[in-house]
């Protein structure tokens, strides 16, 4: 966590807004907002990739902003695996707050622009579901 905090600061990310996991579904409920969740591994190059080139996009930060966003450690929450369905890290996954289930899951590395598309879709998943986003 202390390499994705780091991330956070070096390449600009909005620190404040990005929530733990209990926080994140607490503040969801407030809003009427999904949660992302972005699960990744300390030692996982393909996470340090996506924080570096995707996370980091201007495009991608602003479509964010429409969801409750938190990241977690895979590592230091095993149980994530099996709640979820993670085989593998990087994974995005938006989640309904009342009942904590997976609206949609984006698995693995991708550019900013397929992320980008990726996030749009499930915003739209999220409005169809009674969520603003």
């Amino acid at each position: 966590m202390k390499y994705f905090i780091l991330l956070l600061t070096v390449f600009g990310f909005s620190y404040a807004r990005w929530y733990n996991l209990n926080e994140a579904i607490n503040i969801a409920k407030v809003k009427k907002k999904p949660v992302l969740l972005y699960i990744y591994q300390e030692n996982c190059d393909a996470c340090k990739q996506m924080e570096m080139f995707t996370l980091s996009n201007k495009n991608v930060e602003s479509i964010m902003d429409k969801f409750i966003v938190s990241s977690i450690d895979l590592d230091k929450n095993p149980y994530i695996k099996q709640k979820y369905g993670v085989f593998g890290t990087p994974t995005t996954i938006i989640i309904n707050p009342y009942n904590q289930s997976p609206i949609f899951k984006i698995f693995g590395n991708e550019p900013a622009n397929v992320f980008t598309k990726n996030l749009q879709y499930a915003c739209k998943l999220s409005i169809k579901g009674g969520f603003r986003c």
